[in-house]
């Protein structure tokens, strides 16, 4: 039976983690294809089954991923059911870069549902994290829905910034299409705030630009824009043209407002047939209740200018109650609402901020506290465990240093026997030598004595060198195979001269071991030690000090 359980968990373990490979998998893919191919990624999460996200993770990733594909297949969602679980879990876990795109996403969601308070907090967080890795594309996307949250409150002076910060920011990319569109939504900026000499400027450079890299949408956004501006400004003549360059390049692209601002001009210019015209093209393309402003504002206009003035009145009174009905409606809600839900949110993120605060403030001196005890205890230990190996180092010191003393007295010790053996093994030769000297040329009962020591001699001389070599090496630490290898081609008697001579033998003695006279020993002594003073080995003064 517990083998049967042990077996069952692997399997589920397995299974477990199977599935979660396989749903990885999917939101790789659909991540991946997010940029260049939202519709595919669209249909891939879509595909996801939902039992298959069993982990907070999984459903965080597959919250945020879905509503950035929604957001690019432009499906507006006005609810934040969608994206609650990528909020709830990215507040304390995921990188930077993931909570940058959470806060913008559900700002995203309350910039559609009309919660402009709301949504300005969600994008200020979004803006935090977008600086802190220098995202500078989301940094434009971030403040261009800034500038459009603050125009629906009518804030035109903090819209006017705001796109100026989005076309700042992508204009660090290579985004050129979202830089030129950020360029024209800093002229419309400055056009809702009255000015219009700016924004004139703008259109213009844009339209240049537009009309170089022949973008068709930014072309017609421009010139109506133009249109518009230009009968803002009471320029009806250029008003018209341009809207009529527009109506030409792009007759399916025509608004209610491109004709009404036609209508508009000529009425300004007491042309009422072609204001007229213009005016019943603009009601046949109304769709809202600006345009029908609009539309009753021209009536006005013409009924005044007939001099019927009942019809002029009730136009009028018609522009009135629709433009304090839009005024309510707009403000009412869009402004007094917003602003007291913004205060109220504000007052309450603030709130949870400090709480937060409070929290973190407490918990980091918990932990330097504990931090701080547990050092100290670590410190002391180590300091302990310092001082120990400090008194055993001391004391493997002094054990060292008395055994390197003795050593060192064995070693001199040993060196003076080896030295003392040395002279008195060869010395005693060197003498025989000198008796043999001092007795040649004497009388008859020397006679013995000389030719013995001479046997003696010659037979140390041709038997013993051997020998020789090996007591000198022993004793020289390897002085002749030393000397070999420093000089290899010296010849054989050369060599044999040099063992005599790093031996100690007199040159007397020498002369008697090579059977040569003393004054050749002398120049022989004489060649060696010029060769060797002219040579490169690093034992040059060792070999002359010997030969001195």
């Amino acid at each position: 039976m517990r083998n049967l359980i042990y077996t069952l968990y692997i399997l589920l373990v397995l299974t477990a983690c199977t599935t979660h490979q396989g749903t990885r998998a999917q939101l790789d893919q659909a991540e991946a294809l997010m940029t260049e191919q939202p519709d595919s990624a669209l249909t891939i999460l879509q595909q996801v089954d939902d039992a298959q996200l069993t982990t907070n993770a999984l459903q965080a990733r597959f919250a945020l991923l879905l509503s950035m594909a929604l957001d690019k297949n432009y499906i507006d969602v006005a609810s934040d059911s969608l994206i609650h679980p990528a909020v709830e879990y990215y507040e304390n876990h995921g990188s930077s870069r993931e909570k940058m795109l959470t806060y913008y996403y559900l700002a995203n969601v309350l910039y559609n549902a009309k919660e402009t308070a709301k949504c300005l907090i969600s994008l200020t967080d979004a803006e935090k994290y977008a600086k802190s890795i220098e995202d500078h594309f989301y940094l434009g996307m971030i403040y261009r829905m800034m500038a459009d949250a603050y125009n629906t409150i009518y804030c035109h002076n903090e819209e006017v910034k705001y796109y100026q910060l989005s076309y700042d920011s992508f204009c660090k990319t290579t985004f050129q299409s979202h830089t030129n569109f950020a360029l024209l939504n800093v002229g419309l900026g400055h056009s809702n705030n009255h000015d219009y000499e700016q924004a004139l400027t703008i259109f213009n450079k844009v339209l240049e630009i537009a009309e170089k890299e022949a973008d068709d949408v930014l072309t017609e956004i421009c010139l109506q824009n133009l249109g518009h501006t230009y009968r803002l400004i009471g320029n009806n003549r250029e008003s018209i043209q341009t809207i009529l360059r527009l109506e030409k390049l792009f007759p399916q692209q025509i608004r209610s407002r491109d004709y009404s601002n036609i209508a508009n001009c000529y009425a300004e210019l007491q042309m009422a047939d072609s204001a007229i015209y213009y005016m019943q093209k603009a009601e046949t393309l109304a769709r809202n209740s600006i345009d029908t402003q609009v539309t009753y504002n021209i009536n006005y206009k013409l009924s005044k200018y007939k001099g019927n003035y009942q019809m002029a009145l009730e136009n009028y009174e018609k522009l009135y109650d629709l433009n304090a009905f839009v005024t309510d409606s707009i403000m009412g809600k869009s402004v007094l609402v917003t602003l007291q839900d913004y205060i109220v949110q504000q007052a309450e993120y603030e709130s949870y901020k400090a709480r937060q605060e409070k929290f973190r403030l407490y918990f980091i001196i918990t932990i330097l506290f504990i931090g701080i005890i547990t050092s100290s205890i670590i410190i002391y230990q180590r300091w302990q465990n310092k001082n120990l190996e400090i008194e055993q180092s001391i004391q493997l010191a002094h054990s060292i240093s008395d055994t390197l003393r003795i050593k060192e007295n064995n070693l001199s010790n040993m060196s003076e026997q080896i030295h003392a053996l040395f002279d008195q093994q060869f010395e005693t030769i060197n003498q025989l030598c000198n008796v043999y000297y001092d007795s040649q040329g004497t009388k008859f009962e020397k006679d013995r004595i000389y030719k013995e020591v001479k046997k003696q001699i010659e037979k140390l001389g041709t038997e013993k060198t051997k020998q020789l070599e090996e007591i000198i090496n022993t004793y020289k630490d390897n002085l002749l195979s030393r000397f070999r290898e420093d000089f290899p081609t010296l010849s054989k008697d050369y060599h044999l001269f040099a063992t005599y001579q790093f031996a100690g033998f007199s040159a007397r003695a020498i002369s008697l071991f090579t059977n040569d006279k003393v004054e050749n020993i002398y120049n022989k002594k004489s060649r060696l030690k010029s060769r060797i003073a002219n040579s490169a080995t690093p034992h040059r003064d060792e070999y002359l000090r010997l030969l001195a």
